[in-house]
């Protein structure tokens, strides 16, 4: 028998999660060439699924029965497609999904990696973890606290998309970086100033696959000198997206230097401040390091693929490697606040 059922929770969530059970040849006649035949993830295709992306595991071989997990970027109307799809093809679906049966919470999990971390809490984990601590010696107490918040950033990132915002003068490529990160061109280009008024944003899967998390991007106003009345209101809207930003990259140009404002703010550059020198193909008008200012990256409009390629494995670097499949982290607020409680207690 072919069947199918639902692990995520249903609705309008950016992921639906899918259980596939069936004989090993009923599944290869499903995917094709591209069946995966190792336990690692396999990212497929419109060439193997008529879906934008998807990942596949192989997750248990029980005798002819085999049992897939996969993983489909979308919303409603993703998940709807591929029950048709895959009913049309003989399969037929088992009703109610084991995150309402079992874990509530994927309920809430955005992305690949937040439904992993939420999956292993099942059955109050963390909280037979935590009381585990607290009947601990002191010493050993403080150990297993560390061990467990070692993931307190990945935790806050999986619980609630961090926000990412580009930030700089006019006219340096901002825009153009950010739809092409976002693959859609939400944000409009062109030659000149003024051209972003409004903050753009839109969320975005980073990550390995399988490892992927959810973060917000944001696309603002430049923020120049000799502004129009209407661009000075939108700069301060832009300010406004900096302060509140989990990390700021900074575009700026090798061609032309930003305004005061600016360069104030790239010389005394907090933790959150990433600073991305653009258009170097350009010639030079001007030496960040001579006003003390040293990008973290550098790189070129016509190149934007491989920079995009850089500028993500930098943002994911600050986060540290992902938990390990199986890690418990304190996902929730409360449970981190837990965890520092116990920090905060005398020994």
């Amino acid at each position: 028998m072919k069947t199918f059922r639902r692990l995520s929770a249903p609705g309008s969530s950016a992921l639906s999660i899918w259980q596939l059970c069936a004989a090993e040849k009923e599944c290869t006649k499903l995917f094709g060439s591209v069946f995966p035949q190792t336990q690692n993830s396999f990212r497929l295709n419109g060439e193997s699924l008529p879906f934008d992306e998807a990942l596949l595991w192989r997750r248990e071989t029980k005798g002819q029965s085999l049992t897939l997990e996969c993983h489909l970027h979308g919303g409603y109307g993703v998940a709807a497609a591929f029950r048709d799809w895959m009913m049309e093809r003989g399969w037929r679906e088992v009703a109610g999904s084991l995150a309402e049966e079992n874990h509530p919470a994927l309920w809430n999990a955005n992305s690949p990696l937040a439904a992993r971390v939420v999956a292993a809490q099942s059955d109050n984990a963390f909280e037979k973890e935590l009381q585990r601590i607290r009947d601990m010696p002191a010493a050993a107490q403080r150990n297993a606290v560390k061990d467990l918040a070692q993931w307190n950033a990945w935790a806050s990132a999986l619980e609630q998309p961090l926000s990412i915002v580009f930030a700089g003068p006019p006219n340096v490529g901002k825009s153009t970086l950010f739809n092409h990160w976002n693959r859609a061109a939400l944000a409009t280009i062109h030659d000149g100033q003024g051209t972003t008024r409004d903050a753009v944003e839109v969320t975005l899967q980073l990550g390995a696959p399988g490892e992927e998390a959810l973060f917000s991007l944001t696309d603002t106003a430049g923020i120049g000198d000799g502004l129009s009345a209407l661009d000075q209101q939108a700069m301060l809207v832009a300010w406004e997206q900096i302060d509140s930003a989990w990390k700021v990259i900074w575009v700026i140009d090798a061609a032309a230097e930003p305004s005061a404002a600016v360069l104030k703010r790239l010389q005394n550059r907090t933790a959150k401040d990433f600073i991305l020198l653009n258009r170097t193909d350009l010639k030079e008008s001007w030496v960040p390091s001579s006003l003390g200012i040293e990008p973290d990256l550098t790189g070129q409009i016509a190149g934007v693929d491989a920079l995009l390629v850089a500028l993500e494995a930098k943002i994911l670097q600050m986060l540290g490697p992902p938990p390990p499949p199986g890690t418990l982290i304190a996902f929730k607020k409360s449970q981190r606040e837990a965890l520092e409680a116990l920090l905060s207690d005398p020994v």
